[in-house]
């Protein structure tokens, strides 16, 4: 079984910061969770 390890980043603007400036933002990764709910029971 292969999984789809990977994840999209997407970048969130810290709390008044200059948008204009690269280093005003955090990396927010995105992952899928295909596979959470096996076994929960």
């Amino acid at each position: 079984m292969e999984l789809g390890l990977g994840a999209t980043i997407l970048p969130s603007l810290k709390p008044r910061k200059d948008p204009q400036d690269v280093t005003s933002y955090r990396p927010i990764a995105l992952t899928s969770c295909s596979f959470c709910n096996h076994g929960a029971n």
